[in-house]
């Protein structure tokens, strides 16, 4: 005879006409880590909410959505924090904003064929997380050597934070992501080919081991308000050919030639120190937290992200029924 007990939670919205989804967690599978997410339609937005297994996301390893689900809401895995696999169907279509925000033990994920929404910065705070891998026939996303892209190549979106200490990004790329780089903790140089004529807001904060930059292009992909390079501490160089056209590469300042000068013999630079960003203002702010949050999640996210106001399902019924069942 074997005790197993587990807790079913069912949740009907009737906002936007979502079906109901159930979540089993069994407690069972908790000696592997396993949560298992079935039924049908669209998860609820839990960004800056407490999930109904926040209590044992400490023990949970792996995910698998099942069948029916259609999307993953907004914040729905935040901070589960030992997450290590997630497989996700053919049914998903979207993946919510800040939907595996600081799962900082995912390595890898597969996206399904199906997707054709990610959120912004659904994977933000992912540290270990080194590849991503797009299922052939996704009309919307692709991977390039692990980095996410937008399919025709053209607009790299995000940076697999423990991918590799240098990156040249490929000739062709047109546009650098919001946010696409933030926070690699890893990323010591890049390469920018003269293709890319845009880089967004944030895209490389807090890339705190970035030290060199080289951009091959003549005109200027950004400009200083976007806060691209904000708390690079130890970015000391950014290089950019003779020809080219300014003399500030994204609001900071540039070294003309073919290398760079060698870098100053000091330790890591602390914040006050830096030589690159302005620290007047933050454009990152601490997310709202969970009532039981840990206060040791490192991972800030962007300040404006948590100003939009969220498309909540207005009505939600929650059913907890726990059983008991002798086998």
């Amino acid at each position: 005879m074997k005790m197993i007990d587990f807790m079913q939670i069912s949740v009907t919205a009737f906002s936007s006409c979502l079906a109901i989804f159930a979540i089993l967690v069994n407690h069972l599978n908790f000696a592997r880590g396993l949560l298992t997410i079935l039924g049908a339609g669209a998860t609820y937005n839990y960004a800056g909410l407490e999930t109904p297994w926040w209590s044992y996301k400490d023990s949970i390893k792996s995910i698998v959505i099942e069948a029916g689900i259609t999307a993953i809401g907004d914040g729905t895995f935040q901070s589960l924090t030992n997450l290590e696999q997630v497989s996700m169907p053919s049914t998903v279509t979207s993946i919510g904003g800040h939907a595996f925000v600081g799962c900082s033990s995912l390595a890898s994920i597969t996206i399904p064929s199906t997707v054709t929404f990610i959120g912004e910065g659904a994977f933000h705070g992912c540290d270990k997380l080194s590849f991503f891998t797009v299922l052939s026939g996704n009309q919307i996303y692709c991977s390039i050597d692990g980095v996410l892209f937008s399919k025709d190549g053209k607009t790299l979106l995000q940076y697999p934070y423990a991918k590799s200490n240098s990156y040249t990004i490929p000739n062709g790329v047109t546009s650098i992501g919001r946010y696409a780089f933030v926070h690699a903790p890893s990323l010591t140089s890049v390469a920018i080919p003269s293709s890319v004529t845009s880089i967004n807001y944030c895209a490389f904060c807090d890339c705190y081991a970035l030290t060199k930059v080289t951009y091959y292009g003549t005109i200027d992909p950004g400009d200083s308000s976007s806060y691209i390079f904000y708390d690079c501490y130890n970015l000391y160089c950014l290089l950019v050919p003779p020809s080219y056209t300014s003399n500030t590469f994204c609001g900071h300042s540039v070294v003309k030639g073919n290398a760079c000068p060698a870098p100053t013999p000091t330790a890591s630079r602390s914040p006050s120190r830096s030589p690159m960003a302005t620290r007047s203002r933050s454009p990152m702010a601490t997310p709202s937290k969970s009532p039981t949050a840990s206060p040791s999640n490192k991972f800030t996210a962007p300040v404006d992200y948590f100003q939009r106001k969220l498309k909540m399902n207005t009505i939600a019924v929650y059913q907890v029924l726990y059983h008991t069942f002798m086998l």
